[in-house]
């Protein structure tokens, strides 16, 4: 099993084990978190840091502003989502981030499941992942 998969692998296991979103590399988790919404994976990605470099990405729900945040740090290796929306699957797709999931759906739904999530929502108004990104920031930075 090459380097790669076997780091999704052990993402994917963190994943399934109950953390929203994990990162590994080198045979090792790096880092995992719980929490909704793309906040804890760019919280997660920015305290791996350097080790980011070749990590694999599992997410429990990864959607258009999922991908975004993750295509904005092109040195991730692999990503896989338990659920993935066809946005996402486009915007992994145009960053050239090779990507896996359990199941494919049209799009991340909002916690009520009535509707399309807003943030995935939001992210359609960006083409740069680095703008979709540097709005979450302030926008996370203004609700503290």
């Amino acid at each position: 099993m090459e380097r790669g998969s076997s780091d999704l692998d052990i993402a994917v296991e963190a994943v399934r084990s109950g953390a929203s979103i994990a990162v590994a590399k080198g045979g090792r988790l790096l880092a995992s978190r719980d929490g909704h919404s793309v906040r804890p994976l760019i919280e997660l990605l920015s305290e791996v840091g350097d080790e980011l470099q070749g990590a694999s990405v599992a997410d429990k729900v990864l959607g258009r502003a999922a991908a975004l945040v993750l295509a904005d740090n092109p040195d991730i290796y692999m990503v896989h989502g338990v659920v993935m929306s066809a946005h996402g699957k486009e915007a992994l797709e145009s960053a050239g981030i090779p990507y896996s999931f359990d199941r494919l759906v049209d799009f991340i739904l909002n916690r009520t499941g009535d509707g399309m999530c807003p943030i995935e929502q939001m992210s359609l108004r960006y083409r740069e992942p680095r703008d979709f990104v540097a709005a979450m920031r302030e926008m996370y930075l203004r609700r503290g």
